[in-house]
């Protein structure tokens, strides 16, 4: 558990408050389970320290900073700090052995505070993301093999952790792989059982380069989520097996001992008969998540998506849509600002989304023989882009006569010719760049790469080549959104201009990054503390009317939010203001994107937004958990757990690694709305007062408006509680 995960407590302590002279608080004061989480310094030396404070739920804090139980609550409070104590006490024990990190414990202000150095090793997702590709089998295997040597010894000892994550599994190398946040006492439930599914969790992150789907209650799992599918021949099927048996994706969901299915998790991933599964040692590894994703494309690309010809369109019960100028039409109670454009059914095919093919890389001549022997091309071929059949080598038999004395010897073949062969026969980025390394022309290196999808670019000072439409992900600074590549292409929509139906083509002529997620609450708040920038109070509530709440800002929405929830109650101004800090902050140049750039990346996601059953399973909207909370919303028959905003990525990503396309909020584009005048899309002139189009449903939206061709439209001053917005990022052909 990390300090930006966790909401302020009116209880916590000021800064400045020192703990028996031997350590100061100096910010913070999150609140954990039984725990407030602060920033310090240690008082004997001033390097920074996290404290942990015993905080029983229902106490209070008296004169002096003393922690005083709340009425009634004497007995609560004793048996907190006895279980605090106990659980230090197996730590002790624990960091004694080198399984977890060791700390300091404190008795003060009649509590008990833990100590421990500010653990500055990545995470397991920035480990990941800085690698620029996905960890190896073999590296896989050991940082589990840490994992479960310190878990196991944690379980033996009688402690959970209960927030395992890729956020508190921290490591430099796969070797030093360890646990962090085990001093926060664990939630109600926490159990064992949950450490395991926890565990499972990060894992699956590692092997697919996505979040696992969310179980939903009453259907079993989706078999194209399964690691064991998604990653197949990537890493040893034992261990994915286990991964699926754990987070019920294998079949019918299967209680798991936790001791069991951690030696078994251990054994999978280290067991020599899995050998022929991991690559060879001086192979070069595939990069991120490339051939996982074209594998699962292949296997789950589902038909042409075609429109529901005798079904109409109707309005959701929490939405009223009175006309308004024949060409859009109003939102009102569920809707943000002004209105809402839907697609009409016609009895023709309203849903076309027709990604034009990106033209194919030519294929590769075969090299013609040398004159004398050659080695054969090491170059290894990989299943995301069929490489050119290996060049045939041959090998001139010696001639009939012998070779006079005064003939000349032939020349060996010049290094270049060589090396021009193996190029057309590389397949993949890591033995190209191999061959650059070791001597090839730079320019021939990357005219092959641009053949097989890459697409260059500076990211933090350093180039890179990322395959589009891979799910690689890249960002430009540690608190810049993370991006992946979508590649170029053509879009066609179908949208609802006056009385008739319209259809656009449009081209998407080169390639260029997104947003992985929607921005976050963190990103947007590094942002409002570096500019300075200060947005106008007050935004639009949802319930019990859409209104103006004075009192409602990003931070505080009306709603629970942690970090990593997405951004709300932003206005197309904000984001604006957003985006050009990022620019300026990254050298890159960063915008909305259009409403056919949102749509092009949108189409992999089309299918599933069209069965209601699947929504929960793709994002947050509307379901039986927030009808449950607001009886009157229409809802998908299905549950996501939420009913307001999701932290971003909970949900499947589509194939090129986005989250959240479908639901979570309604995403700002900078396009204006299509007036029944208009011969293009989207219209030439769009000043930057006029209205803006949002994409893609939010928490409180209904099956019919997470349809791919649902569109609001809000004027770009407005607020709300369902407005958030994701970035686009330029490739320009100068990186």
């Amino acid at each position: 558990m990390m300090m930006d995960d966790l909401l302020p407590s009116a209880h916590a302590l000021a800064p400045g408050s020192r703990l028996a002279d031997a350590a100061e608080i100096s910010g913070g004061g999150g609140q954990a389970p039984s725990a407030l989480i602060y920033e310090g310094r240690s008082l004997a030396d001033a390097t920074p320290v996290e404290i942990v404070e015993c905080w029983p739920a229902g106490s209070l804090r008296g004169e002096g900073g003393q922690c005083l139980p709340g009425p009634e609550q004497d007995a609560t409070l004793k048996k907190t700090q006895s279980a605090f104590a106990e659980r230090l006490a197996a730590l002790e024990n624990l960091a004694a052995q080198g399984l977890v990190r060791a700390f300091g414990r404190i008795e003060a202000n009649q509590t008990l505070y833990a100590v421990t150095p500010v653990d500055e090793t990545p995470t397991l997702d920035n480990w990941g993301t800085d690698l620029l590709r996905r960890a190896t089998p073999d590296e896989l295997a050991r940082i589990i093999q840490r994992l479960v040597e310190r878990l196991q010894a944690a379980h033996q000892a009688g402690v959970c952790h209960g927030a395992i994550s890729q956020a508190t599994i921290r490591l430099d190398t796969p070797d030093d792989a360890h646990l962090a946040g085990f001093l926060i006492p664990p939630a109600a439930g926490a159990t064992e059982q949950t450490d395991v599914m926890a565990l499972a969790a990060a894992i699956y992150v590692v092997v697919t380069g996505r979040p696992p789907p969310q179980p939903q209650e009453g259907f079993l799992p989706d078999p194209r989520h399964a690691a064991s599918h998604i990653a197949a021949d990537d890493y040893p099927p034992a261990l994915l097996v286990a991964i699926d048996d754990a987070l019920g994706l294998g079949g019918p969901p299967k209680p798991q001992d936790p001791k069991a299915w951690l030696a078994k998790l251990r054994a999978a991933a280290t067991d020599p008969a899995a050998a022929p599964v991991l690559k060879p040692a001086a192979a070069p590894e595939k990069a991120g998540g490339a051939a996982r994703t074209e594998r699962a494309a292949s296997k789950t690309a589902p038909a042409q998506l075609a429109s529901n010809a005798g079904e109409t369109l109707k309005p959701p019960g929490q939405i009223h849509l009175p006309q308004i100028a024949a060409a859009v039409l109003l939102l009102a109670a569920a809707g943000i600002g002004s209105w809402v454009l839907l697609p009409r059914n016609s009895g023709e095919p309203v849903y076309e989304a027709k990604i034009a093919a990106a033209t194919p890389a030519p294929e590769q001549p075969v090299a013609p023989p040398p004159p004398v022997a050659a080695q054969p091309s090491s170059a290894m071929s990989t299943p995301v882009v069929a490489p050119a059949p290996t060049a045939a080598v041959a090998v001139i038999a010696p001639p009939a006569a012998p070779i006079q004395p005064e003939a000349p010897v032939p020349a060996p073949v010049a290094p270049v010719t060589d090396f021009q062969a193996r190029i057309a026969a590389a397949g993949d980025r890591e033995s190209l760049l191999a061959l650059q390394a070791s001597g090839a022309d730079p320019k021939s290196v990357a005219s092959r790469l641009q053949e097989l999808g890459y697409v260059s670019l500076v990211v933090a000072g350093e180039r890179r080549w990322l395959k589009a439409g891979a799910a690689e992900v890249f960002r430009d600074c540690t608190n810049c959104p993370e991006l992946v590549v979508a590649p170029a292409g053509q879009v066609q929509m179908t949208l609802a201009i006056g009385p008739a139906l319209r259809t656009f083509s449009v081209p998407v002529p080169g390639a260029f990054a997104v947003g992985r997620h929607e921005v976050t609450r963190a990103q947007f708040a590094a942002f409002i503390s570096s500019s300075g920038y200060v947005p106008v109070r007050g935004c639009h509530a949802r319930t019990p009317d859409w209104q103006l709440n004075p009192s409602l800002s990003w931070e505080n929405p009306g709603f629970a939010q942690t970090q990593d929830h997405p951004a709300v109650c932003i206005s197309a101004e904000d984001a604006r203001a957003y985006l050009a800090w990022l620019s300026a902050r990254s050298g890159q140049r960063y915008r909305l994107p259009t409403d056919a750039e949102w749509h092009y990346v949108a189409l992999r996601q089309a299918a599933g937004a069209a069965q209601p059953e699947s929504l929960c399973g793709i994002g947050n909207g509307a379901d039986e958990t927030a009808r449950e909370a607001n009886p009157g919303w229409a809802a998908a028959p299905c549950r996501d757990g939420y009913v307001h905003t999701a932290p971003v990525g909970r949900f499947a990503a589509i194939d090129w690694g986005l989250t959240d396309i479908s639901g979570n909020v309604w995403e700002w584009v900078d396009t204006c709305p299509p007036s029944p005048t208009d011969t293009v899309f989207p219209p030439p002139n769009c000043p930057p007062e006029a209205p803006r189009i949002l994409r893609g449903g939010s928490f409180s939206d209904p099956p019919s408006m997470r349809l791919l061709d649902a569109r609001i439209v809000s004027q770009p001053e407005i607020r709300d509680q369902i407005a958030g917005f994701r970035v686009l990022r330029e490739i320009t052909a100068s990186e």
